[in-house]
C-alpha cells in the first residue's frame, strides 16, 4: 500500500511537471506571437508615420513655393511719427480703402512733417528669409501724393526701384534671386513720405543653409 501511494505521488508529480512544462511552452509561444505582432504593428506605425511626415513635408514645400502676401501685420519701424498717431504699423494693417479719412477709417503711416527734414525711413521686418517677388506701395489719396517722389525701396541691400511720379499705386517686381529679411522704404529727398499700405509678396521662409 505504501509503495502504491509513493507511486501515485510520483506519477502526480510527473504529470504536474509535464503540465508546468507545457504551460511554459505555451506562454513562450504566446510571448513570441505577441512580440511578432507587436513588431509588425510597430513597423506598420513607423511606415504610417513616415508617410505622414512625407505628406506634411510636401504640403510645407507647396506652401513655401507659393507666392503670397508676407508683410501683413509684421513688425515695422519708422524713424519718426507724425503727431504720435500715424504709426508705421498702419502700412501693414491690411486697410487701404478709397476713404480719405486718414485719422479713422483709412489711416496711413506718416513721419514727422516738414520739408526741411531728411532721411525719413520705414522698415518692415518679414520675420524670416523670404524670396521677394513684388512690392506694392499704395499712395495716400486725400492729398500730397507728390510727397513720395524720391522714395527708394530696398529688399535688404538690394535696390528694387524708386518713385519718380505721383500715382495711386506703385509696383516693384524683384529679380529672380532676391532674398531678404527686411524691406526698407527710404526718402532720399528733403520731403515727407506717406503710404496707405505697403504689401510685400513672396515665398518662403527659407533657411540660409539651403543656399
Amino acid at each position: 500500500k505504501q509503495w502504491y501511494q509513493r507511486r501515485v505521488a510520483i506519477t502526480a508529480g510527473e504529470k504536474l511537471e509535464d503540465m508546468q512544462s507545457t504551460l511554459t511552452e505555451k506562454i513562450a509561444e504566446i510571448g513570441k506571437g505577441m512580440e511578432s505582432k507587436l513588431a509588425e504593428k510597430m513597423t506598420e506605425m513607423g511606415k504610417g508615420m513616415e508617410s505622414m511626415v512625407t505628406r506634411v513635408d510636401s504640403k510645407i514645400e507647396v506652401m513655401r513655393s507659393e507666392v503670397r502676401l508676407i508683410s501683413q501685420q509684421k513688425l515695422t519701424w519708422q524713424n519718426s511719427t507724425y503727431d504720435d498717431k500715424l504709426f508705421s504699423e498702419y502700412a501693414v494693417d491690411g486697410v487701404y480703402s478709397l476713404s480719405g479719412d486718414l485719422w479713422g477709417l483709412n489711416p496711413i503711416q506718416h513721419p514727422v512733417s516738414g520739408n526741411d527734414q531728411r532721411n525719413f525711413m520705414m522698415i518692415i521686418d518679414l520675420g524670416g528669409l523670404f524670396k521677394i517677388h513684388t512690392i506694392k506701395l499704395w499712395n495716400r489719396i486725400d492729398c500730397c501724393q507728390e510727397n513720395n517722389l524720391g522714395v527708394f525701396i530696398y529688399a535688404d541691400e538690394e535696390l528694387l526701384g524708386g518713385i519718380a511720379e505721383s500715382k495711386p499705386l506703385y509696383n516693384f517686381q524683384a529679380n529672380d534671386q532676391v532674398y531678404a529679411r527686411k524691406i526698407y522704404v527710404k526718402q532720399s529727398l528733403a520731403k515727407n513720405m506717406n503710404f496707405r499700405e505697403v504689401q510685400v509678396f513672396g515665398s518662403g521662409p527659407f533657411d540660409e543653409s539651403e543656399f
